[in-house]
């Protein structure tokens, strides 16, 4: 009978170390199930608050900047370099006195609506927009991603028109809600060379470009007529197969100690060439519409020497 007690006895210790074993391993498998399903709750919520951000950010950023951060190109630090890129500066014709046939309500969402649309049309064609100064669009290409500089300059003033044409459209879908001072706008653009990155200080910085021909592009902008895209020279050189443009006068800047060459752009050439190669353009004091299919071939030259003339007493 004692060895068959002992051998209970052992059986139980036994027993009572498996049962000690068997709850210490439960409880670190619940506890490591409750870690890793906290964690990985932790792990989702991090990534909604990523994901939430992502989606905020473009609206205070360039999407080209923001996928600059999170990607690890570029850092939050005072930083910038020289490059050759191509400015775009656009604003609304007289909105001061616009905006005295309004009352605030309506001209926020008017302009609003205005800001809107053009920033669309300025992202579908890669341009990276600096600010906006009350009315005022600032964009430029070739930063921080660039297709080449002849390639930026192509889509600046690509955007520029596609821009004036939506304007057009907005202005007949603002008349028909009763808004009898409708926008007109007016674009300045230039390529050239500038400084642009983080400019700033160590708690608020900004991605942006600075030098003189940042400011020409500007200047071109002020000096643009009502619907007008005036561009410079070097922006001229690098779109002229693909744009159709006019020269206009030498324009004299504050600053500039020489004429600045500047041309107005009328349409893509593929768009000219399908409406039958028509030429329009209008302007106060100055309206031109030439049907090149319609004037005779003996006519032909001497309409080519009237507008040599014309163009020798503007210039």
């Amino acid at each position: 009978m004692l060895v068959i007690y002992l051998r209970h006895e052992v059986v139980t210790i036994y027993l009572v170390r498996f049962l000690l074993a068997y709850i210490v391993v439960s409880l670190f498998s619940y506890c490591y199930e409750f870690l890793r399903e906290n964690d990985h709750n932790e792990m989702r919520a991090a990534k909604k608050t990523v994901e939430h951000m992502s989606e905020k950010l473009p609206r205070y950023l360039s999407p080209q900047i923001r996928d600059e951060i999170f990607s690890g190109k570029t850092d939050a630090k005072i930083d910038s370099s020289r490059k050759e890129l191509t400015f775009f500066f656009s604003d609304i014709v007289d909105f001061t006195e616009t905006t005295d046939h309004l009352e605030s309500e309506a001209l926020a969402e008017l302009l609003n609506n205005y800001l809107d649309e053009m920033s669309q049309i300025a992202l579908k064609y890669k341009a990276t927009i600096d600010k906006f100064i009350g009315d005022a669009i600032v964009a430029f290409f070739g930063a921080p991603e660039s297709l080449g500089v002849e390639e930026d300059a192509i889509q600046c003033v690509k955007m520029a028109l596609e821009m004036r044409e939506r304007m057009r459209v907005l202005r007949e879908i603002w008349a028909l809600k009763g808004i009898s001072a409708p926008f007109h706008i007016r674009m300045g653009i230039n390529t050239g060379y500038c400084t642009v990155g983080n400019f700033g200080c160590h708690d608020r910085m900004d991605y942006t470009v600075i030098g003189t021909q940042v400011n020409l592009a500007a200047r071109l902008e002020k000096k643009a007529e009502t619907d007008q895209i005036l561009i410079s020279h070097q922006t001229y050189m690098l779109v002229r197969d693909e744009i159709c443009c006019i020269k206009v006068a030498d324009m004299n800047f504050k600053g500039i100690g020489f004429a600045v060459p500047s041309y107005q752009v009328t349409d893509l050439w593929e768009n000219i060439k399908k409406e039958n190669a028509i030429i329009s353009y209008e302007t106060p004091g100055c309206s031109i519409h030439i049907d090149l299919d319609k004037i005779p071939q003996g006519s032909r030259q001497q309409v080519a020497t009237m507008l040599k003339n014309i163009l020798t007493e503007l210039v």
